[in-house]
């Protein structure tokens, strides 16, 4: 709405701002430079009401700056080139806007990305492409139709970019012939939770402690004539298994909190240029720095157009000793993690233990041990060629 900054001279300055809040004159940021003198903003409405109140003060107010909307659409009247180039300048950005200048393409593995842009330039989309001509339910269709290696596409258009999100087809493990002999072995120690063979015969139990390797349902079959039969085995065995996660926690810490202070710094960025709206002195010895993109207009053979606040929070660094009841915590979660980083997605976890342990008085290490249930079967083939000699070999 347009403000103004003024400078207040006069002996009753604080008489001045009561009489301006009593009219209902909103004023703020007041600076006072000396006894007789403060600068402040005030808006223009309340600025045309200011001669009464100067007239009983008997103060001297001077406009120091004009800010604000109104005034930039009364200095663009009076040039109108001026006006005519901003109009011009906004109709460009806007019409450049409205074409895609960028495709962005994730999720690839196997496929390779110069084909993927080939199919989506047959199908329509392509750098240069009006983004209202664009049809992304059927083009996401028949990329899924044409490729053959891709099971689902979506494509999210963000400005200028077009960000395709490509899923490829996961190839199905490779299965052994059901021809072919074969025996299911442990893949990792643990104890066996349930076991279900419907080819082979099992050799163990629930309970039953297994090392990795161990033949668990086997595909040789022999009856009391010591003839051998070998079969495919088939089935599932569950088994409790671990996982161990460990970290370490430093009892004395050095933590960065904020105090709450902060300046903000606002500009354009033009390509190379930087046009700065607000760019105040950062006062603060030790800072974090938070960058937020307001506007960000990407033009790839043209320019590139974004609009910038950056937040500077004044930090201070302490120093603290953690209890041991914090100390364990902050080790468990971090342990726990590391452990939960080990284990195959879509495990269930049954059981969680830890234990600690301090190192140097000055730090405490965490072990956490996680139990999970998963099938640790997996297939091995039989050479059927040994099992047939050591039969024949005489006992004793």
């Amino acid at each position: 709405m347009g403000y103004v900054i003024i400078k207040i001279e006069g002996l009753s300055l604080e008489k001045f701002i009561n009489l301006m809040v009593s009219k209902g004159i909103y004023i703020w940021d007041i600076d006072r430079i000396n006894y007789t003198t403060l600068i402040a903003k005030v808006s223009i409405k309340g600025f045309k009401k200011l001669p009464s109140v100067v007239a009983r003060v008997k103060c001297r107010v001077t406009i120091l700056k004009k800010a604000g909307y109104p005034f930039f659409i009364y200095r663009l009247k009076k040039r109108k080139m001026l006006s005519v180039g901003v109009f011009v300048a906004f109709f460009i950005v806007y019409l450049l806007s409205s074409f895609i200048w960028t495709i962005e393409i994730t999720g690839l593995e196997r496929l390779n990305q110069k084909e993927v842009l080939y199919h989506l330039e047959r199908l329509g989309l392509k750098e240069g492409t009006w983004k209202r001509g664009i049809k992304i339910d059927d083009i996401e269709s028949n990329m899924i139709i044409n490729v053959d290696d891709i099971s689902w596409v979506g494509i999210e258009i963000k400005g200028t970019k077009a960000m395709v999100d490509i899923v490829e087809i996961v190839e199905p493990p490779e299965v052994l012939d059901k021809s072919i002999p074969c025996d299911i072995v442990a893949k990792k120690d643990g104890i066996i939770e349930n076991i279900y063979a419907l080819e082979g015969r099992e050799l163990v139990d629930k309970g039953d402690t297994v090392k990795k390797g161990q033949v668990l349902i086997t595909g040789i079959i022999s009856g009391n004539d010591r003839v051998l039969r070998y079969v495919h085995s088939i089935g599932e065995v569950k088994a409790r298994t671990w996982y161990e996660g460990k970290a370490q926690v430093s009892l004395n810490q050095r933590q960065t909190v904020r105090t709450g202070e902060v300046v903000e710094r606002k500009y354009i960025k033009l390509g190379s240029k930087t046009l700065f709206l607000k760019n105040p002195d950062i006062p603060f010895k030790k800072y974090q720095k938070e960058v937020k993109i307001d506007s960000d207009l990407d033009l790839k053979e043209f320019f590139k157009l974004q609009v910038v606040t950056e937040y500077y929070h004044e930090i201070l660094d302490k120093e603290r000793r953690l209890s041991m009841e914090e100390a364990k915590k902050e080790a468990w979660e971090l342990a726990l993690k590391n452990a939960r980083a080990l284990i195959p997605q879509g495990l269930e976890i049954v059981d969680k233990n830890a234990s600690y342990s301090m190192i140097n008085e000055e730090k405490l290490e965490a072990v956490v041990t996680v139990e999970v249930i998963e099938d640790i079967g997996e297939t091995r083939v039989i050479d059927t060629r040994k099992e047939e000699m050591d039969i024949d070999q005489p006992d004793g």
